[in-house]
């Protein structure tokens, strides 16, 4: 009786054994190849290379480039130039110095029409423009904008008596650069005055004389900050 029921317990551990062998075949996997065994797991995808079509272009931002020469047609080094732009009601500017060939280049400008140009050298008077309706910068063309930086000035201005009165025929001479008359509105002008005199420590003199009056003598300190300086007033004492 004892013998049978020790088998009968033999014979459940050995079924229980076997149930729990089997079920760990059935989660593992067969290991060899062969009939039954399980297939390999496809490969992950590569992943997507970059590519001009899937990703967006970079907005193109439009140039300007040029070059800066004297009136004498020489080109000018170590320029600054500077150009504002109008698009869209809204203004950009570039601010850019010319290379040792007087050329330029940037791409700051964000479109439009130029505005205003303005042309700065250690020295020398800026010169400055407004257009009116000035070139147009298209979107992903390059417009090119060639300068003239003049290498002379003007000096003008009104001679006047202390009371306010005009004084026609007066001679207003500049040093020994430049001499003019004022009209029968008292305004006088001289022209193509060399840059190069506001290097110097001491300018020239303005010497304004007419009959009937004290001649008028006084040292203009220019700053260079105009091409042309136009409100020069001189006053003439009897």
């Amino acid at each position: 009786m004892r013998r049978r029921r020790r088998m009968t317990v033999a014979a459940l551990l050995a079924g229980l054994i076997a149930a729990l062998f089997f079920t760990v075949g059935q989660i593992g996997g067969p290991t060899d190849e062969g009939d039954g065994a399980r297939p390999p797991r496809p490969p992950l995808p590569e992943p997507v290379a970059s590519t001009a079509s899937n990703v967006p272009a970079p907005t193109e931002t439009p140039t300007v480039k040029g070059s800066v020469r004297g009136t004498d047609g020489e080109p000018l080094a170590g320029v600054t130039v500077r150009i504002v732009a109008l698009g869209d009601g809204k203004r950009s500017s570039t601010t850019i110095r010319t290379d040792a060939k007087g050329r330029y280049a940037d791409g700051a400008l964000a479109g439009g029409n130029v505005i205003f140009t303005e042309i700065l050298k250690k020295g020398y008077p800026a010169t400055r423009r407004r257009y009116e309706d000035g070139p147009s910068i298209e979107p992903g063309e390059t417009l090119v904008l060639d300068l003239e930086f003049p290498r002379t000035f003007s000096l003008a201005g009104f001679v006047k008596s202390v009371d306010g009165k005009i004084v026609e025929g007066a001679q207003v001479r500049y040093g020994t650069i430049g001499i003019a008359t004022s009209d029968e509105f008292g305004k006088f002008r001289i022209e193509n005055i060399d840059s190069s005199v506001l290097k110097r420590e001491v300018h020239p003199r303005l010497m304004t004389s007419a009959p009937g009056f004290v001649t008028d003598e006084k040292t203009l300190h220019l700053d260079g900050k105009t091409a042309n300086f136009d409100d020069i007033d001189v006053v003439l004492h009897e």
